[in-house]
């Protein structure tokens, strides 16, 4: 695929998962990361977008919420378990500026 053919793609992805149009290039290709138990790959972004919690529109059976949470209100949910647990947690820690070992 094309870098804009990605773009286009990521776009689409969110707009169906959480009813937001992102502008293109506002977001970047965190990491790329292998997943054994699915047999596939998982592009992580991260986008700089302001909108309204009230604008995000849910798709049943793919998205069950969603919040705005600090690093610190994240990293609550977590110790909490209520932080939904991923097979990339190390990424998750890395991205609210946690070390793990």
């Amino acid at each position: 695929m094309m870098k804009t053919e990605i773009s286009q793609e990521r776009q689409r992805e969110v707009k169906e998962e959480l009813g937001i149009s992102l502008p293109m290039n506002s977001g970047f290709l965190y990491r790329t990361m292998k997943r054994d138990v699915y047999s596939d790959f998982c592009d992580i972004y991260v986008f700089n977008y302001d909108c309204s919690i009230d604008d995000i529109i849910l798709q049943e059976n793919e998205t069950c919420d969603a919040m705005w949470a600090s690093s610190e209100k994240i990293l609550k949910l977590i110790e909490t378990k209520k932080f939904i647990p991923l097979d990339n947690m190390k990424y998750v820690y890395d991205l609210i500026g946690i070390k793990c070992e």
